[in-house]
């Protein structure tokens, strides 16, 4: 029965990480190579003994890496293993102290087992996914376009790293990057439909470079005495805004730069033309 579960989605198993424990014994992975399936002690020999001693090796235990034999130096390791573990240290191997994880395995993506189930030799622990070939980004809603940020440097925030991207189609280095920031944030690959694809939700594709001004005619600015202002228009309603930074210099002539937040606003052309009143408000 399993008493206790350690791994969780999203997790990237080592060798010698803890997966679970069945009736209060620790079960550790064994990434890569051949999965162990047989009982090992003292004086064995073959390849499935080379797998055992690298398996100790990676997990810091003191070993010969390559070796195919059951020598002392390996029983030595196991009863090490075995005093990790919680079972009694008398130096033979046994199958049930891991669980084989393949080395390609890049996250897991679900948990098999809960805490007070029964599960037997041989039966999954945890679904994970394989590094992935491709990445495509697609809007979450079929509505939504991603066409405003066509022609902008464009980043994928996953989690809190930001991977810049070309366009929507990664290329092979931008997919390793995107496959580093996704293990690292913890978020999920969700199965689809299809079962060649998986899906990552909760990412936000945006401007690398975020658009901080606006471009709007020299004219178009009031002068105060201390500040300068723009008008906007809202059919015939016209508000006068002051800037919080003075206008900036544009290589444009007869143009001004002032804050983003008046992208796509209308505003008047010739703010000289005003009444006095309106033109009064920006005294």
């Amino acid at each position: 029965m399993v008493t206790r579960v350690f791994v969780e989605v999203g997790d990237t198993p080592s060798s010698g990480d803890r997966l679970i424990s069945v009736n209060g014994q620790v079960v550790l992975a064994q990434v890569g190579g051949e999965p162990l399936f047989r009982e090992l002690r003292l004086g064995d020999t073959g390849r499935d003994v080379a797998q055992l001693n690298a398996f100790l090796a990676r997990t810091d235990f003191d070993t010969n890496a390559r070796s195919e034999t059951f020598s002392s130096e390996t029983e030595a390791a196991v009863r090490s293993l075995q005093g990790k573990i919680g079972v009694p240290r008398d130096g033979i191997f046994r199958i049930d102290y891991v669980a084989y994880v393949p080395a390609d395995m890049v996250g897991v993506t679900r948990v098999l087992v809960s805490v007070g189930a029964a599960v037997t030799s041989g039966e999954s622990i945890v679904r994970g996914s394989s590094p992935l070939v491709s990445v495509s980004i697609a809007p979450s809603e079929s509505s939504q376009t991603l066409a405003p940020l066509d022609d902008l440097p464009r980043e994928l925030l996953v989690g809190a790293t930001a991977v810049p991207v070309a366009g929507t189609e990664l290329d092979a280095s931008e997919v390793r990057a995107f496959e580093s920031a996704l293990r690292d944030s913890g978020l999920p690959l969700e199965p689809s439909d299809d079962p060649q694809v998986s899906v990552a939700r909760g990412l936000y594709l945006r401007a690398a470079s975020p658009v901080t001004s606006a471009t709007v005619p020299g004219s178009a600015l009031l002068v105060g005495h201390d500040l300068a202002c723009l008008v906007l228009a809202d059919g015939d309603a016209l508000d006068v805004v002051p800037l919080e930074e003075a206008p900036r210099a544009s290589t444009e002539i007869g143009q001004v730069l002032v804050e983003s937040e008046f992208v796509g606003a209308d505003v008047v052309s010739d703010a000289s033309a005003l009444a006095d009143d309106v033109k009064a408000q920006c005294e």
